[in-house]
């Protein structure tokens, strides 16, 4: 129930009845001032809420069936950013000799098979955003909360 609607019609028909109007005098009234609804329109506007109701239950579901494979999306990459960090720490141990076409590190012939096999997977790591386009939108779909996957309880 509105209250200031309520308020309202009961001032038009207020002012009605003092004019001594019937019934039907009063109900011209309150369409006069825009205060009645059709039962077309009430109808739709139930079917209306309802409808909003299944699409609020769809997105919910929707939000349920993405956040795991976000999630695993999610730490797949944290794992991706840890390698990647330990790569650079191996890599810039190997650095070419001033004076000389071998690895500082190792003394192999330049580059070293080690630094080879390190810079390849950082490569591909700059076109992981080609390889899955979806990976960006089921991540903006899920929801953001903390893993719980380590924690005791």
């Amino acid at each position: 129930m509105n209250a200031r609607r309520v308020a309202a019609a009961e001032g038009v028909i207020l002012a009605a009845m003092q004019t001594r109007r019937t019934a039907a005098g009063i109900a011209v009234a309150l369409e006069s001032a825009c205060l009645l609804q059709s039962p077309e329109s009430t109808s739709e506007l139930v079917a209306l809420r309802a409808w909003v109701d299944s699409l609020e239950t769809e997105r919910h579901s929707t939000n349920e069936w993405v956040t795991d494979p976000a999630e695993a999306l999610r730490v797949s990459r944290d794992r991706i950013a840890e390698l990647e960090a330990a790569a650079a720490k191996v890599s810039a141990l190997h650095a070419k000799f001033r004076d000389s076409n071998h690895c500082q590190y190792d003394g192999e012939r330049w580059p070293c098979q080690t630094l080879q096999q390190i810079q390849r997977p950082g490569q591909m790591a700059e076109q992981r955003h080609l390889m899955d386009p979806l990976d960006h939108a089921l991540e903006a779909l899920a929801p953001h909360t903390p893993s719980t996957a380590g924690s005791a309880l």
